[in-house]
């Protein structure tokens, strides 16, 4: 696969995300709208935590 069809196939599913928060089919949320963060690991994928959300976002 060359590199142009890569970053074609990238924003193909980022313009794909973006319209899918935008349309409301995905619920999007910040960091720092979660609270007791904690740190749970990390591997080849990336870090990994655990977080609980706000009360205010279970209730709806």
């Amino acid at each position: 696969m060359s590199k142009d069809s890569d970053i074609k196939g990238l924003k193909y599913h980022i313009d794909w995300l973006e319209k899918s928060i935008a349309e409301e089919h995905i619920k999007f949320y910040k960091y720092s709208d979660f609270q007791n963060k904690s740190y749970i690991g990390k591997g080849s994928y990336g870090k990994s935590s655990s977080i609980k959300m706000w009360k205010r976002y279970n209730n709806q």
